[in-house]
């Protein structure tokens, strides 16, 4: 049992009463609460026994559509926000000449650079293209509709897709779509009987 405040009666009647000043001027909301055999407020006693009754995973279930579009949000930025980091500073790794620098001028040691964000400017690299792309696409000519890299399709599945998993999941354990939809099933079957 739990026990909060005085072990008077009258704190009850007073704040929680019909006449109370704090209830008429709605001040304070009227609680699941009550008063055990000694005088003891109990505010929310009921609630919280009928959370110590759920085994422990249940406890867990109210949160987790949140959780699910919470993390659907997460994955499904991913992307995007790592194509929008990539375009921002340039960070697409490709030779020399596809960024119109003649061999002479290139001073890095690989012989490929990030687009120069300044004239003769080298921003030395050692990767083909990028996450997304290979080196092709650097250059601005070929449109980037889709990855043309194997870890650009990993993250495309695993986090945008994923990400979209993850949001139906959480939108259909939130509106109890798939309860609905089982007990209209269930009615509609019954009157054809």
């Amino acid at each position: 049992m739990l026990a909060y405040g005085c072990r008077c009666a009258d704190f009850y009647r007073n704040v929680h009463g019909q006449d109370s000043w704090v209830r008429r001027r709605g001040l304070l909301p009227r609680l699941p609460s009550r008063l055990d055999d000694d005088g003891h407020v109990q505010l929310g006693a009921v609630r919280v026994l009928a959370l110590q009754r759920q085994p422990p995973w249940q406890l867990l279930a109210a949160p987790l559509p949140t959780f699910y579009t919470l993390i659907s949000a997460i994955l499904t930025n991913v992307q995007p926000m790592w194509i929008l980091v990539i375009g921002s500073w340039k960070l697409c790794c490709a030779p020399c000449a596809t960024f119109g620098i003649k061999e002479a001028d290139c001073t890095t040691p690989t012989g490929k650079t990030f687009p120069p964000n300044t004239p003769n400017v080298m921003r030395p690299c050692d990767i083909d293209g990028n996450v997304f792309w290979d080196a092709s696409y650097c250059g601005g000519t070929k449109l980037s509709t889709f990855p043309s890299k194997a870890s650009g399709w990993a993250v495309q599945i695993l986090c945008t897709w994923g990400g979209f998993i993850f949001m139906f999941i959480g939108i259909l354990q939130a509106t109890q779509l798939h309860r609905k939809m089982g007990k209209q099933w269930r009615a509609i079957r019954a009157g054809r009987r």
